[in-house]
């Protein structure tokens, strides 16, 4: 369970009411927000990859008192006030591998009678990359896009918009978005050709240690810092290696040389392929 506080929300989710319906409902969760309401919602707060379904829903249902009065003429007769309740989604941000950045989006779309809208247009923005085509929504009022992030780590968010005349986004779009999904992304699995092994000195006394460091990526070039010593398998054909340590996608290891001098061959594999730069050759002198 989480709880949501007026900070979490956005002017999102409000199921597209259009006209002064849709005016209401700003004004609704403005006051809403303003007052410090909360709203505890349930479900899941992070990922991993969780179904593109919302995971929380929030009935806001607020009562106001009062009347409406027309701002250009006071002494017009006085319009009672009309309450409209909305289901707002409260998605947490899905943490996403990248490479599987695939999500399917949607939304249910209301005309300003609370019924489906059938052909309202959808248009989207991204944080970061290209933004997926506009869409329809269809005879249930609900607009579907499938949104790619990119497959660089960072978190992405998508946009989506009711469609304005002229076609374009918006500036201040308050009461205008309609969904807003953020994804997460973190690196896929180590990759042997995207990692590289360096060794501190390839001359090596008899007995004398030296360092050999793995920089693990994945195969976008994401440093992968969740890397640990079994991911990788190493092999000298003279001396020995300890354990290793890994910090930050990076794996270091401690080379003892043999008593003999001669040469001395380090291999260092992900998944069974040498990584960039595998095999290490080294010298061990007297």
């Amino acid at each position: 369970m989480g709880l949501v506080t007026k900070s979490d929300v956005t002017l999102i989710g409000v199921r597209a009411w259009e006209g002064e319906d849709r005016a209401r409902m700003i004004a609704l969760i403005q006051r809403w927000k303003k007052n410090g309401s909360q709203v505890v919602v349930f479900g899941s707060r992070a990922g991993p990859n969780p179904v593109a379904t919302p995971t929380s829903l929030a009935t806001l249902s607020p009562t106001l008192t009062g009347v409406a009065v027309p701002d250009s003429n006071p002494q017009a007769p006085q319009v009672p006030v009309t309450v409209l309740a909305s289901t707002i989604s409260l998605i947490a941000p899905d943490t996403v591998k990248a490479g599987t950045t695939g999500r399917l989006v949607s939304v249910t779309l209301l005309d300003s009678n609370g019924t489906p809208a059938l052909g309202a247009r959808v248009r989207f923005n991204v944080s970061h990359g290209a933004a997926p085509a506009s869409v329809l929504s269809d005879f249930n009022g609900v607009a579907q896009v499938n949104w790619f992030a990119q497959d660089s780590t960072g978190k992405y968010t998508l946009t989506g918009f009711r469609d304005v005349p002229g076609g374009t986004v918006p500036t201040d779009s308050a009461g205008l978005i309609v969904i807003r999904r953020s994804v997460v992304v973190i690196a896929g699995p180590p990759d042997a050709v995207k990692s590289t092994v360096s060794v501190l000195s390839t001359t090596v006394a008899a007995n004398g240690t030296t360092t050999v460091s793995v920089v693990v990526k994945d195969a976008f070039n994401n440093p992968v810092l969740s890397a640990a010593p079994g991911d990788i398998t190493l092999a000298a054909t003279a001396g020995t290696l300890n354990a290793g340590t890994c910090a930050a996608g990076v794996c270091s290891y401690t080379y003892t040389a043999p008593a003999a001098a001669g040469p001395a061959t380090v291999t260092v594999k992900i998944g069974g392929i040498n990584v960039t730069n595998s095999p290490l050759a080294l010298t061990i002198t007297p």
